[in-house]
């Protein structure tokens, strides 16, 4: 397992990154929060279309399948995002693809993004996150 610390996203500007995400109770309604690290990884994910050299292998839409329920805005910011090796390497591996062609306010994050997957623990947390 890998474990990335689920808190507020700052960009490469040390700025909260912004986006549109539906409110809770009335998902037609949306409103602009302050992302948190799986909101950046969900953009990410969900923004994948397959270019020429970079189609996931049969084992590897599983684990993409797997990350994008977990990505969801249902997880608190306290929380640490548990990922399996294989989620860690499909997640890897789409964010270099696709961090070029997100959002300029993404893209230009985008060193900081592969460092903080690349950092993930593999080390269980300890103490009051991992109860979070």
């Amino acid at each position: 397992m890998r474990y990335i610390k689920n808190e507020i996203f700052s960009g490469y500007n040390g700025e909260p990154i912004k986006i549109q995400a539906p409110t809770v109770f009335t998902p037609e309604i949306v409103e602009v929060i302050e992302a948190n690290v799986s909101d950046i990884f969900l953009v990410i994910l969900n923004n994948y279309e397959p270019m020429p050299g970079e189609v996931l292998r049969l084992q590897e839409i599983g684990p993409l399948g797997d990350m994008l329920k977990k990505f969801k805005r249902q997880l608190t910011i306290k929380s640490m995002l548990e990922l399996t090796d294989e989620e860690h390497a499909v997640l890897l591996k789409i964010s270099q693809w696709m961090l070029p062609k997100c959002p300029k306010i993404i893209m230009l994050s985008a060193l900081i993004i592969l460092e903080l997957i690349e950092d993930a623990s593999k080390k269980e947390p300890i103490g009051e996150l991992a109860s979070a």
